[in-house]
């Protein structure tokens, strides 16, 4: 779909550009599309907003 398309344009201008990762934070309910697309979790965080716990993470995609 357009979520696939979007990371391919993504990772092929930091290809371009000369990048060596991707780093990107993103949603519990995200997480594992960033997965199935070659990401890996670097870090668990957990927000606090207005007392409510948010839980997202840090993912990064190691270019080649």
């Amino acid at each position: 779909g357009i979520g696939t398309l979007l990371i391919g344009a993504c990772i092929d201008e930091a290809k371009k550009l000369g990048y060596k990762k991707i780093i990107t934070e993103v949603s519990i309910t995200a997480k594992p599309f960033f997965i199935r697309k070659g990401f890996v979790i670097t870090e668990p965080i957990l927000c606090d907003i207005s007392g409510m716990k948010i839980k997202y993470y840090q993912m990064e995609y190691y270019l080649d």
